[in-house]
Order: C-alpha cells, then structure tokens, then sequence
C-alpha cells in the first residue's frame, strides 16, 4: 500500500534495512509450514495472469490438469482468497496500475 508521499511500504522498509543494515521482519515473511506449496502454486497461476483480473476456478482447473496437480476444493478456495488479497493490494497500489497498462 502506498504511504502518504505514494512510495510503498516495501520500498520504506527496504531503505531502512539498506540504511541501518538492519532486517525487518516484514520483508522475510514465510508461508505457515505446510502451506508453501500453496504459495509456489499461487505464484505459478499468478505469472500467466493478463492484467489485474482475479483468477477463475476453470483457470485454477485447467492449471492443475496441464501441470498434473492434485488440487482439492479447499486449497482452490484459498488459493482464490490469496488472489482476492492480492489483487485488493495491487489495486490500491498506484505504481501497479500504471506498469500494467
């Protein structure tokens, strides 16, 4: 999300590691264990995305056939809430907007 001057916080956090040579705990998150592989899929999915449109679960099926995935109903509903995140984040975010057009 961008903060008041439209920089985002990521670009905040990563000036001040660089800076004071210190990590921030918000830039080296990981995935619950046992949940990366939904993230590594989620990434997957994502790269072929065309623009800002949310994922469909005939995409998220199709994916999983091409690639031999064994998907159940739960991890494509959370796969679909990540992307819902995502894309309420990529939406607020003002250097998104424009480097998608």
């Amino acid at each position: 999300m961008p903060e008041g001057d439209g920089t985002s916080l990521r670009h905040h956090l990563e000036t001040v590691e660089r800076v004071y040579k210190r990590q921030d705990a918000r830039l080296h998150a990981t995935p619950p264990k046992g949940t990366e592989h939904l993230w590594q899929w989620f990434l997957e999915l994502s790269s072929a995305r065309q623009g800002l449109s949310a994922l469909t679960y005939s995409e998220i099926l199709a994916w999983a056939t091409l690639t031999g995935r064994k998907i159940d109903p739960e991890e494509a509903t959370i796969l679909k809430r990540i992307d819902n995140l995502f894309l309420a984040t990529a939406r607020s975010n003002k250097w998104l907007q424009t480097s998608q057009r």
